[in-house]
């Protein structure tokens, strides 16, 4: 911890780099955080240097001969995932993680493309598909999904193809080239997509295969580390493959991918109904399966008979002991799709799209959000699942007389979102957008990218410039209604399974107000 007037910091700061000598950097919001210590060096008459060997002219801070990376990135990938992003792309660690993962893809294109002796084409793919509405309509289909009913269901197994896109891609010799039309693909000579994703497919597939029989230890993560990377990047190489950005485009290449997808997954349904499995929900490359009293091995047995009917590799992603599937936040007569939570076999939470999953919700509800998941599942059965609720309100309960009584931390109150914008540009001035402008009019650096840390002050004020306060800038204040609110909707999200609604969890407060 440095401490001292701003000059003073500054300079211990020079020192510490100094004698610490880093090779990486690592910054939260690393962007806003290098431009603030920048603005402050100027204005402390300061220049520090940062770097190895000769500074570079013209700058406050300098860090040439170091890697300066967002500390979010790196959390996400580690060291050896953001070195196999920069194998695939042939750039600099900060370009490798820095880039949309579209770019990523066109550096490593390029770079086949030209190994090849092929020339590279402008770098923005002209449309060469002029359709009618309905032609498109039935060429462009998308991925196939099938809406669960909501509920609470017990003993689910979650099967997963294993990167389906990118294995359709080599399987079948998916190319820009290769795709004559939907449903026409030429089997010779073997696709320039297809042989690109061939390689990083199986590297991949090989650290996934490391990442589970290692035993514990860096080399374990290491492999974890790598396989996500690549995995993050073939993902985007199907979507890419018809984008306009991409200069070797071929939306049609992009369609047969989606027609095959949905045959595989038809495929996949049919032979789990034929088996005697009831299907709860299936979304593109996943299919969630139930049968009573069925073991781990059933379930397996399932697997290797889908493997065998598509030609494609499966695996067990999860195995439920309870799984919860919500219905839509706009229409609650309709069930959603990729929102849902559960507890496995091995007593893990497992959960997507809910409100402990996203940015826009603080620390403190996520919190709380897990502790009411992990009330409700605290059963043997459906029925003890059902009489947990009171169980769960109580929960939700002593979280709102916490934040009644100012006992919650505002720490774990601050609420982030990125600006897509910059600040002044926006027509609606949304949360983190007044949280910007309150940053700028305090001499902060403020760039389009940067996640805008913020807490509800006054929510109701009519002044929408006071409704919100910059997390630099908090004075310890909060307003406790408005995080009571994103507490109810996030005890809602776990009961509403449960046929229960936001004004019968209202209702239960009643009193603690």
């Amino acid at each position: 911890m440095l401490e001292g007037c701003e000059g003073e910091i500054l300079v211990e700061l020079e020192k510490a780099v100094r004698n610490f000598d880093p090779d990486f950097i690592l910054i939260p919001n690393s962007k806003f955080a290098v431009n603030y210590v920048s603005e402050r060096a100027k204005a402390n008459g300061l220049k520090l240097s940062l770097s190895r060997g000769l500074a570079v002219e013209g700058r406050w801070v300098d860090f040439n001969g170091r890697v300066v990376l967002d500390l979010r990135c790196f959390e996400e990938f580690g060291l050896a995932g953001i070195a196999e992003l920069c194998n695939y792309s042939m750039l600099p660690p900060e370009l490798a993680v820095g880039w949309p993962v579209g770019r990523l893809v066109d550096s490593r294109q390029c770079y086949e493309a030209i190994r090849r002796n092929v020339l590279l084409p402008v770098a923005r793919s002209p449309s060469t598909a002029f359709r009618s509405l309905s032609e498109f309509h039935m060429a462009d289909k998308g991925g196939l999904t099938f809406n669960p009913k909501v509920g609470v269901y017990e003993n689910v197994c979650q099967l997963d193809f294993d990167s389906q896109y990118p294995n359709i891609i080599v399987k079948h010799n998916i190319s820009y080239e290769t795709v004559i039309d939907v449903g026409s693909v030429l089997r010779e000579p073997r696709g320039f997509l297809a042989e690109i994703t061939e390689y990083w497919l199986n590297r991949r597939l090989h650290f996934k295969r490391l990442a589970k029989t290692l035993p514990e230890g860096n080399l374990k993560i290491y492999a974890y580390q790598r396989q996500k990377a690549l995995k993050a990047v073939l993902v985007v190489v199907y979507g890419y493959s018809g984008c306009s950005w991409n200069r070797f485009a071929n939306v049609k290449c992009f369609e047969e991918i989606n027609r095959i997808s949905r045959k595989i997954l038809i495929d996949a349904l049919n032979v789990a109904e034929e088996e005697g499995f009831e299907v709860i929900y299936a979304d593109v490359d996943s299919i969630y399966v139930h049968k009573a009293g069925a073991k781990l091995e059933d379930y397996e047995e399932l697997r290797n008979l889908i493997v065998d009917e598509t030609g494609l590799p499966m695996s067990i992603e999860n195995w439920f002991k309870f799984i919860a599937f919500l219905p839509q936040q706009t229409n609650s007569g309709l069930s959603a799709t990729k929102r849902y939570f559960g507890k496995l076999m091995s007593g893990e939470l497992c959960f997507k799209g809910i409100e402990a999953r996203r940015y826009d919700y603080p620390e403190y509800v996520k919190e709380v959000q897990l502790r009411m998941m992990e009330t409700l599942f605290d059963a043997e059965d459906l029925s003890e699942v059902a009489s947990n609720v009171d169980r769960v309100l109580g929960v939700l309960a002593k979280a709102v007389k916490a934040l009644i009584e100012k006992r919650v931390p505002v720490e774990k109150l601050v609420v982030y979102k990125a600006l897509h914008k910059d600040p002044r540009e926006y027509s609606s001035m949304f949360p983190h957008v007044s949280a910007a402008l309150q940053l700028m009019q305090h001499g902060y650096e403020v760039e389009v990218g940067d996640l805008i840390g913020y807490i509800h002050v006054r929510s109701r004020s009519k002044n929408q410039l006071t409704r919100v306060q910059a997390a630099q800038l908090v004075t310890g204040y909060y307003d406790a209604e408005k995080y009571i609110e994103m507490l109810v909707e996030a005890a809602e999200t776990i009961l509403s399974p449960l046929k229960i609604d936001k004004a019968q969890v209202r209702a239960t407060l009643v009193g603690l107000r």
